[in-house]
């Protein structure tokens, strides 16, 4: 159920922000205040966090 709830909380933040499929697994994404973050697609966690 959390898997589900954290879905639709990702899904909902990639509307608004700008996003990269960077391979199978894994996706960046950057909002308007320079803040980049990396998801693993599988796992549903972010491995990685950069300001820009």
């Amino acid at each position: 159920m959390w898997k589900l709830v954290l879905l639709s909380i990702v899904l909902e933040m990639l509307r608004r922000i700008k996003v990269i499929n960077l391979t199978a697994s894994t996706i960046a994404f950057g909002d308007d205040e320079g803040c980049i973050k990396i998801w693993d697609t599988r796992q549903l966690c972010c491995c990685n966090s950069f300001n820009a």
